[in-house]
């Protein structure tokens, strides 16, 4: 939600996203009910033939996402259980690997289909009576309005390949780096077009699979406006999990991950934060609430860390510069992260954000040498 000032918005504002939906296209007097999914395949076992499970949940828009996101509420409720597709098998000459894939993904898109059906008949464009809050009677109009999941379930969802954007048609090689202007979002009229006409190498030139997405056959819903990325995946498990893996590779480079744990572990407690009781490099899996209690005093202990002078051996002189760039790379992210975390935005808050990306950005060729990848 954007607005001009904080102090503006009543005790019980929240957002409302969805203006994107195709409201010209409802009846008058009929309510928008946006429809939100989400899905996250979960691994449950190694044992007992390496068990998963992949439930897909819904819930509406028109409630308000402080009593949503609350488990107790029951808010979100699981529509369907999806299949795992099977492992490919190498040995068939006659059936190749890639086949195979295809094959699995457009099954998952007419099981998807079937689901989604009640989105995409005439009836639900004209209005479905449904009870409402106030128990009054009314013609409401559902719309798909967003799916939150993670990059790995966007790819299927969307029928893309892994190294491609689900909303934009950006070059897999400009990935990490801040463009100047703003690519094109993917065009899936041109999609369905292109599978309809056999048109294949248009498909693979932006990246996408030759398979009839399910998405594609629900009316006014562009694939591209129902990603939504959320804190966790995009920010949390995202960005600040990658981040702190260059860190610690940065912080042995220079002689103070000892240090680090030293300080981590020796926090005090005080209101609101969780005190760990671990040297960070004794964590093995983060959390989400992990996560953001970490960052609320990560820089303060990677500044610490850096500029300790007891208990320690002296950085060498030829460090100091990478330590003063690593720590206004690190301070930028991380106050990019917090500021996304408000659950009220202004236009001073977004250009923070972006002040704080376009400086990170400046600052990252630190930790060049400790990524996977260059």
């Amino acid at each position: 939600m954007v607005v001009g000032s904080a102090s503006m918005l009543p005790e019980n504002a929240y957002s409302y996203p969805f203006a994107h939906v195709g409201q010209t296209q409802i009846p008058v007097g009929s309510p928008l009910v946006p429809v939100l999914l989400a899905s996250d395949q979960t691994h449950l076992t190694n044992f007992s033939g390496d068990k998963k499970l992949w439930p897909l949940y819904m819930s509406i828009g028109n409630i308000k996402s402080t009593v949503r996101n609350k488990p107790t509420m029951n808010a979100w409720i699981p529509i369907a259980l999806l299949p795992i597709p099977p492992k490919r098998l190498d040995k068939i000459p006659t059936y190749p690997a890639e086949a195979q894939e295809l094959d699995a993904l457009q099954i998952t898109y007419e099981i998807l289909s079937s689901i989604l059906s009640p989105l995409s008949d005439s009836r639900s464009q004209q209005g479905v009576e449904m009870v409402c809050w106030d128990e009054n009677v009314r013609s409401c109009v559902p719309k798909l309005s967003a799916w939150l999941a993670d990059h790995m379930e966007n790819v299927m969802i969307h029928g893309i390949t892994s190294n491609h954007c689900p909303i934009c048609i950006a070059p897999p090689d400009e990935f990490g780096e801040l463009p100047d202007t703003t690519y094109d979002t993917r065009p899936h009229p041109r999609y369905a077009a292109a599978y309809h006409n056999s048109d294949v190498e248009q498909l693979e030139s932006d990246g996408v699979k030759n398979v009839n997405n399910a998405l594609w056959h629900i009316p006014h819903c562009e694939p591209h406006e129902i990603v939504r990325p959320d804190t966790l995946h995009a920010l949390l498990l995202g960005i600040l999990i990658h981040l702190m893996k260059w860190v610690q590779e940065f912080l042995e480079y220079v002689g103070r991950m000892t240090t680090f744990d030293h300080i981590w572990s020796r926090l005090p407690p005080f209101p609101g934060f969780t005190r760990p009781n671990k040297a960070y490099r004794s964590v093995t899996q983060w959390q989400g609430k992990e996560m953001c209690n970490l960052l609320r005093v990560l820089l303060g202990v990677f500044t610490a860390a850096l500029s300790r002078t007891t208990d320690a051996d002296p950085i060498a002189s030829r460090h100091k510069p990478l330590c003063h760039k690593a720590n206004l790379c690190f301070r930028y992210i991380t106050d990019y992260i917090l500021i996304a975390l408000y659950r009220v935005h202004t236009p001073g808050t977004i250009q923070s954000m972006k002040d704080y990306l376009q400086d990170f950005h400046k600052h990252k060729e630190v930790f060049l040498r400790f990524r996977a990848t260059k």
